[in-house]
C-alpha cells in the first residue's frame, strides 16, 4: 500500500508541473496539457485516499480473517488473499488456522483407585470456517481455555474402567477410547483434533514397587519350574539307565 502512496504523490507532482509550470515559466502550454494536469491530480489525489484509508487486506496463507464492524465481531472469515474492507468503519483480525500442537499433565484414578499421572499431546486446528464464532464465544486464547480440561475428563472417564495392570497393558486401547472423547467435546467448540497420544502413564512409589516384587516372584516360579522340569528329566534318565544296566546284568547271569 506504500508503493500506491508513493505513485500517487509522484501522479499529484505531475499533475503541479503540468497544471501550472506554464504560469512559471511564462510560457503557454497547448490546452491539452492542463487537462492532462488535471487528470494527474485527480488521479494522485484518488490514489492517495487510497492509500490512506487502505480499503484492501491480504490474509496469509494458513489463516482466516476475523472482521469486526466498529467492534463488533461479525459472523464472516475472509479467505486467503486479497480481501476488501470498508476503511475506518471495519477491523480484520488474523486467525491462525495450522495445526497446533499441545501437551498438558493430568491426574486421574483407576477403577482400583490407584492414582495416575500421565502426560498427553494432542496436534489440533481451529474449523477455518468457525473462526469468528471461536473469538466471539471463547477469545484469542481458546486452546489454553478448553483443551487441557477436556483432555483431564475424557481421560478422568475412561481411566476410571481400567484397573491399573489393564491400563498398562491396554495403553492403545485407552488411547483411541479417550480420543474418541476429545473429538466429540471439541467439536462442539469448533475445534478439530488431528491426532492424541498419551506419552506415558507415571504410577505411585508403592505401586511401582508391587509391579518389580511380582516380576521377581513370578521369575522365581519360572525358575523353579525348570529347576523340577530338569529333576524330572535326570530322575527318568537315572531310571532308564538302572533299568538297562539291570537288564543287562540278568542277561549275562542266564547265558552262565
Amino acid at each position: 500500500m506504500w508503493l500506491l502512496g508513493l505513485i500517487a504523490f509522484i501522479a499529484i507532482l505531475a499533475g503541479l508541473v503540468f497544471q501550472f509550470g506554464p504560469m512559471v515559466l511564462g510560457k503557454k502550454y497547448p490546452s491539452e496539457l492542463p487537462h492532462g494536469g488535471k487528470l494527474f491530480l485527480g488521479g494522485g489525489a484518488l490514489g492517495l485516499l487510497i492509500a490512506i484509508l487502505n480499503p484492501f487486506y491480504i490474509v496469509e496463507g494458513g489463516h482466516r480473517g476475523v472482521v469486526s464492524n466498529w467492534g463488533a465481531i461479525q459472523n464472516q472469515e475472509l479467505g486467503e488473499g486479497l480481501n476488501f474492507v470498508i476503511p475506518i468503519m471495519q477491523k480484520v483480525d488474523p486467525w491462525d488456522v495450522r495445526i497446533f500442537k499441545l501437551e498438558t499433565d493430568s491426574s486421574t484414578v483407576s477403577s482400583d483407585t490407584q492414582t495416575i499421572t500421565s502426560k498427553s499431546t494432542l496436534n489440533y486446528h481451529a474449523d477455518p470456517k468457525m473462526v469468528a464464532e471461536i473469538k466471539q464465544s471463547v477469545g484469542n486464547d481458546y486452546a489454553d481455555k478448553i483443551i487441557p480440561q477436556v483432555i483431564q475428563q475424557s481421560l478422568k472417564s475412561i481411566t476410571a474402567k481400567y484397573t491399573l495392570i489393564e491400563l498398562t497393558s491396554k495403553r492403545n486401547e485407552v488411547r483411541d477410547q479417550v480420543e474418541v472423547l476429545i473429538r466429540n467435546s471439541l467439536i462442539k467448540y469448533h475445534i478439530i483434533v488431528d491426532d492424541y497420544a498419551i506419552v506415558n502413564f507415571e504410577f505411585s512409589d508403592q505401586f511401582e514397587d508391587a509391579i518389580e516384587k511380582k516380576q521377581i516372584a513370578s521369575q522365581d516360579v519360572e525358575r523353579a519350574q525348570l529347576e523340577l522340569q530338569k529333576a524330572q528329566t535326570d530322575a527318568q534318565q537315572q531310571l532308564a539307565k538302572a533299568q538297562a544296566e539291570a537288564a543287562g546284568l540278568k542277561a549275562q547271569r542266564e547265558q552262565i
